[in-house]
């Protein structure tokens, strides 16, 4: 008796290692990879439905799935409503163990365990043979487990522990908590599969287990967004409400849901199977289909006033083979550049007058954002550049990659004055009323030349530079006269001088940022 309760435990031990250490394997060899096709597969819901179920399958961790999504939507790769998608397919596609269970796959196990231990052998196919072995030693560890059976049949202690499940609800429950244990959502469902296959479980028991394990398995998601970006948490209540809203819904006709698939099903092991993949089928139609609703229920849920980035570009994404064509999306790409700069610059000067760093990380976001387009334009200036270019064209292009650069040194202009905010509050410092006051003139001033430019950037002509020109005057002067009044004060002993010196440093990105704008204006002139 107790060599033979060995047998199982080693059996369920053997079946965990198994099935993490193939995940592990799996995902430290195409990680990378894996980011990559859930970043270009998802542009739309039934892209992403797809991408999470073939993801999920590939790895079998809806848990690792979900946790590379949120750290995709955390770093701009992904937008939050993409992720919705992906959601979905995991779900579905974390049950493919449990069916494989229901197959009676293990009967392959050993051919699997063998064929996989020889190949791992070639060096040149080494992962591929150890992943080939993991593989069939998760079935095999099963049908060890399935050997060992009839013990549990005899055990008073397993015997009562499921007559305790005396209803649906505490079988729920039970599965939230064994999958929040063991962090797998395969590992609680194919156990249960297994089980009611040797007739350890009844069906209407193990379908509410395994629906609990579909709650459960959320909880990493949780845990690994909780220092995330307000997109990553949406993300993560995203993936607990699909798997809570469905078991709610189902919930009234689970007798109804049960009978269904023990009459479509092979066996007890199959129905429960087939409950868990036709219930994540049947809640990811209608989170597709109205992902949008979903996606505003959420953000609803946890608002934010904060705008997500996406480290995409919106217009360069595929240049046009005319090359005309090609330079107005080029021209499109640059003023969305420009607009991020004005971003930053409005950003930080909000720091400024309500006397908060803490939005210094959302700088330092747009300014890895503002790295990634220059670096986007810069490539596909390059592309354009390339082809058999007229003069006209080629002017434009050289005129172009002038922009580019400014507009680069724009974003590390507003980042520097955002960073004067975090030196201030390091020093326990602030700027006086007066010195808010000038900063918020020459702003305004500097947004003017701004909006001129977003109106006029694809039809500039001489009068609009000279607009540009005239309001550079007037920030001069403003300029000049906030120095003036400093040096007085300072003379007079009424400000602080490490206050002044980052007050002159503030107003200095503006003076340099206003220089930029006018070059911008004349490389853009048209006419």
């Amino acid at each position: 008796m107790i060599l033979e309760l060995i047998g199982i435990l080693a059996g369920i031990a053997i079946f965990i290692f198994s099935i993490e250490e193939l995940s592990r394997e799996l995902l430290n060899f195409s990680r990378e990879k894996l980011k990559d096709i859930i970043q270009k597969f998802t542009d739309k819901p039934i892209k992403g439905l797809f991408t999470g179920i073939i993801v999920t399958a590939l790895i079998q961790s809806s848990t690792a799935t979900t946790s590379i999504l949120i750290t995709l939507v955390d770093a701009g790769l992904i937008s939050f409503t993409q992720s919705l998608g992906v959601i979905a397919g995991a779900h579905i596609g974390t049950t493919l163990t449990a069916q494989l269970v229901a197959f009676k796959f293990t009967a392959f196990a050993p051919l699997f365990v063998i064929v996989g231990f020889i190949i791992s052998f070639l060096q040149k196919y080494k992962l591929i043979g150890k992943s080939i072995f993991l593989f069939g030693l998760i079935f095999y560890a099963l049908s060890i487990i399935s050997s060992y059976s009839y013990l549990l049949k005899d055990s008073e202690l397993f015997t009562s522990t499921v007559l305790s499940l005396d209803n649906p609800l505490s079988a729920i429950f039970t599965g939230i908590i064994l999958t929040v244990i063991l962090q797998s959502s395969s590992i609680v469902t194919a156990l249960t599969v297994l089980f009611a296959m040797d007739g350890l479980i009844p069906v209407s028991l193990a379908i509410p287990l395994v629906l609990g394990s579909n709650i459960g398995t959320t909880s990493t998601a949780l845990i690994v967004s909780r220092n995330m970006s307000i997109f990553a948490k949406r993300t993560a209540l995203a993936h607990i409400l699909f798997a809570i809203t469905g078991v709610i819904l189902i919930y009234p006709f689970l007798n109804q849901f049960t009978s269904y698939v023990v009459a479509v099903s092979a066996n007890e092991g199959a129905a429960v199977a087939n409950a868990h993949t036709l219930f994540n089928i049947m809640m990811a139609i209608p989170f597709i289909l109205f992902a949008g609703f979903f996606a505003k229920l959420i953000e609803s849920v946890l608002p934010s006033k904060e705008k997500e980035l996406i480290f995409k570009p919106k217009y360069i994404n595929k240049l046009p083979k005319d090359t005309k064509l090609a330079l107005t999306k080029i021209r499109l790409e640059l003023i969305n550049h420009l607009r991020l700069t004005k971003e930053m610059f409005d950003i930080a000067t909000d720091m400024f007058a309500t006397k908060d760093s803490s939005k210094m990380p959302l700088i330092e976001k747009y300014g890895s954002l503002s790295d990634y387009l220059d670096s986007r334009i810069t490539s596909a200036l390059v592309a354009v550049s390339q082809r058999n270019l007229s003069e006209k064209e080629s002017k434009e292009v050289i005129a172009l990659s002038k922009i580019a650069n400014q507009i680069e040194r724009l974003a590390d202009l507003a980042e520097d004055y955002a960073y004067v905010n975090v030196k201030l509050e390091n020093n326990n410092l602030e700027f006086s009323k007066e010195s808010l006051r000038d900063i918020l003139k020459i702003k305004i001033s500097l947004d003017e030349i701004y909006d001129t430019l977003f109106l006029n950037f694809n039809h500039i002509n001489k009068n609009k530079v000279n607009k540009i020109l005239s309001i550079r005057k007037d920030i001069d002067n403003l300029i000049s006269l906030s120095h003036k009044l400093r040096i007085q004060l300072l003379s007079k002993e009424k400000i602080g001088t490490y206050s002044t010196v980052l007050f002159i440093d503030a107003i200095a990105s503006f003076e340099e940022a206003a220089s930029i704008l006018v070059r911008i204006a004349r490389n853009a002139k048209t006419e």
